[in-house]
């Protein structure tokens, strides 16, 4: 992200809505479907859409299933920016760095 916006989702809607379905797709490739639905979570679902027509079915159907599964999850709101930020880097250009530890955690389990 080149700037710290209050809404970076809303960076995110703007990026899928601006560049091309080709763009997207080449960009996307790299990045794992649990970051990618993570950063999709707050989307509106034209918006994931947009993603939808760049990916293959069987990655939809991963994104989906991934979704589905945060619904049943805590995910804290750092994991959640840290997500979204790193997929608008790479819709951006930057290079995309496989490092994201889990952000799974069972809802209603506290810590210690």
């Amino acid at each position: 992200m080149t700037r710290k916006s209050p809404f970076p989702e809303r960076e995110l809607a703007r990026l899928l809505m601006t560049l091309p379905r080709i763009e997207i797709q080449n960009r996307l490739l790299k990045v794992r479907d649990r970051e990618l639905a993570l950063a999709m979570q707050n989307l509106e679902e034209s918006e994931r859409s947009r993603v939808y027509a760049a990916v293959s079915p069987e990655k939809i159907r991963r994104l989906r299933e991934e979704l589905s599964m945060l619904g049943r999850l805590r995910v804290h709101r750092e994991d959640y920016l840290t997500a979204l930020s790193r997929v608008i880097s790479v819709l951006e250009g930057r290079p995309y760095t496989e490092v994201l530890r889990s952000y799974i955690r069972p809802r209603g389990r506290r810590p210690g």
